[in-house]
């Protein structure tokens, strides 16, 4: 890793220093032209896919002998490449015969691709609350392609939607009723709540959200696709929905029946392991009248508007910069399999340095699928209720890199990001993610690996040999609940290392797949070193600092500092969480700083084996150890926060380097 210290360093104090002999790209978003040369900032292009054609010419004259093979150095001025549509590489857009092809800020964060359409249309004031809430503000459009209704951005930070909220408590707005008055079908719900009539003009965005139902570690999410309204009496006997609701004497009563979209409701009410849920926690999206929150915002489809309430009386939204995210995904870059001779070509020696990603969306949670995970943002689509984990799949991340190697990035930032961050899987080797910073993302800052190849025993078709290291992610799993910042699947020499996660609803760091199921997998000689993981778990139970499942060969978990979870009460699972089937972990001078029930080391079932955990510094004697063959030695108690020399020396070596 010393090269791309050195190249980051070597950036900040002069752009061109490991260009040396290389040949030169410029781009400009804001003072570029495509019909310059690009060879100079003073005829820098104006577009990526033109500097990216341009890119592929020289690469296919160095291929061809007819110039010097060298490193291709693509220079970013400051400004924002606003993308209408994904940006695409492949095998065609990597180095060649050794050398890379670098796309670099030529100031750390300033060059940013972003998916985002700043919102310029005039913003009116249509209500003041009589001073108890800020003021209402709306927005209309006369086209509203690409706009959806998932996220918004102001000023940089994300905006809540409107919630209908659970409990008794709340008024207003007036909260979901009892599950007594919200009655399942099979196709959706029934109930006479007075609540639903505010979404009958923009039904099919009305999101339920199941927050732990089902299982503790999971948010799943449903929209609606259609209200049907029933007005009865009922004393009414032909009603065919009347005997399920409250009786009034003869008055008239409206029934509304809730038709959710499928496959999603069938498969969250059907998930496998007696996981179904069918009780929302609270509803999203559900029109203008529950915009009780300053900061929140709704959608009108058919009205063509958005909504907004001001943060406070003297907010002006049109003093405001706001961007909606229209794009799914940001850059895809995918390589090649050749059909007939199975002979891999996969996207190769490039590096990313410095460059933000921004402002993405995903647009499946709302769709027919949904969002309904069994663990970690793995999820079940296409009416898929089995238990086959291997038939799962992975969520979205807004910056893909499949059948890649030799890829880096370096001092990139990922921000502003509504599905996953960045994904390296369906063989990805000898990738890099370096000094990145991971921030204000719906699910996980990076995934690593696959879901459903744990018995590949070719080493040129595994996902081997990437590292995360130095990295920050905070504020991840913002949308996505039970997603892990850090989360890796199938893998093979996989490193995490120095890295520091904070701010997360659910666990910090994931590792392996398969649970006890998948014994003889290829996982094997993973390292997750001196990380810094802490204020984690802000929302969701039964998850850990780092995580680890099934059988992982000649693996290392050495010298992290993994402290101060969120949910601490009335809660177990906590610091080191070995679950399912893990085992040949060997985990040296870690330190746990936990409180309340937590306990530092949780190891809960026997199928969970050969693990050696030893010269561990603790803060609590709470420890779960039901596993076979664990060896648990030379665990260092302490008092509060009195941590001696060796365990601080630990503390201030992890993290970022």
């Amino acid at each position: 890793m010393s090269g791309f210290v050195l190249l980051f360093v070597c950036l900040t104090l002069l752009v061109e220093c490991y260009g040396g002999g290389g040949f030169s790209l410029y781009v400009s978003s804001v003072s570029g032209n495509d019909h310059n040369n690009g060879r100079s900032p003073s005829s820098a292009f104006r577009t990526l896919q033109r500097t990216q054609t341009a890119s592929r010419y020289y690469l296919t004259k160095m291929s061809s002998g007819h110039m010097k093979p060298t490193d291709i150095n693509i220079y970013m001025s400051p400004g924002t490449w606003r993308l209408t549509e994904t940006w695409k590489m492949n095998a065609s857009d990597s180095g060649v015969h050794g050398h890379y092809v670098n796309w670099i800020s030529t100031k750390e964060g300033s060059a940013s691709i972003s998916g985002g359409r700043k919102i310029t249309e005039k913003w009116q004031k249509v209500s003041v609350d009589n001073g108890s809430l800020p003021p209402l503000w709306m927005v209309q459009f006369t086209d509203t392609t690409g706009l959806q209704s998932r996220h918004l951005f102001g000023n940089g930070k994300r905006l809540q939607r409107g919630v209908v909220p659970h409990g008794t408590n709340h008024h207003p707005p007036t909260p979901i009723p009892p599950p007594a008055k919200l009655i399942e079908t099979a196709q959706g719900y029934t109930t006479t709540w007075k609540g639903v009539s505010n979404w009958l003009k923009n039904p099919t965005t009305v999101e339920f959200v199941y927050t732990q139902q089902g299982a503790n570690w999971v948010e799943p999410r449903c929209t609606v696709q259609s209200i049907e309204v029933q007005n009865n009496h009922d004393d009414d006997e032909h009603s065919n929905t009347s005997h399920h609701l409250p009786q009034r004497g003869g008055a008239a009563v409206t029934t509304y029946n809730i038709k959710m979209k499928q496959p999603c409701f069938y498969m969250l009410t059907h998930k496998p392991y007696n996981q179904g849920a069918h009780y929302p926690y609270y509803i999203e999206n559900s029109g203008v009248s529950y915009l009780t929150c300053p900061g929140c915002w709704y959608f009108d489809v058919q009205g063509k508007a958005i909504y907004y309430r001001a943060t406070n009386e003297t907010e002006d939204p049109n003093m405001v910069n706001f961007v909606m995210p229209t794009l799914d995904i940001l850059l895809m870059a995918q390589g090649q399999q050749e059909q007939n001779t199975h002979k891999l070509n996969p996207v190769s020696r490039i590096r990313f340095v410095g460059v933000t990603f921004e402002y993405a969306t995903w647009g499946r949670p709302s769709q027919g699928n949904g969002y309904v995970p069994i663990q970690s943002g793995v999820c079940l689509i296409n009416n898929n209720t089995r238990s086959d984990d291997s038939s799962w799949q992975k969520s979205l991340s807004n910056v893909q890199f499949h059948l890649c190697r030799d890829v880096h990035f370096v001092g990139c930032h990922f921000q502003h990001l509504g599905g996953f961050g960045l994904d390296l899987a369906n063989i990805a080797q000898h990738n890099t993610v370096h000094r990145c910073k991971f921030e204000d993302i719906s699910g996980a800052a990076v995934q690593i690996g696959d879901m459903n190849d744990p018995y590949q025993n070719k080493t040129e078709r595994m996902d081997l040999n990437n590292s995360i290291t130095s990295c920050t992610s905070v504020s991840t799993a913002v949308e996505y609940s039970g997603a892990v910042s850090l989360s890796v699947g199938y893998s093979r020499n996989t490193t995490i290392q120095h890295n520091r996660v904070s701010h997360t609803s659910y666990g910090g760091i994931s590792i392996g797949w398969g649970w006890a199921r998948r014994v003889g997998n290829y996982m094997a000689y993973n390292q997750v070193s001196n990380n810094d993981v802490f204020h984690y778990k802000t929302r969701l139970r039964d998850g850990g600092g780092i995580y680890t499942l099934s059988t992982q060969q000649h693996s290392i978990m050495n010298e992290n500092w993994v402290h101060d979870q969120v949910i601490h009460e009335r809660e177990k699972q906590g610091a080191y969480y070995y679950d399912e089937g893990s085992a040949y972990w060997t985990a040296k001078n870690n330190v746990a700083g936990v409180s309340g029930s937590v306990d530092w080391l949780f190891i809960w079932t026997n199928t969970i084996h050969s693990i050696v955990v030893e010269g561990t510094y603790t803060n609590t004697t709470n420890i779960e150890n039901h596993g076979t063959n664990i060896t648990v030695k030379n665990t260092h108690q302490v008092t509060g926060t009195s941590w001696p020399a060796t365990a601080k020396a630990i503390m201030a070596k992890a993290g970022p380097r």
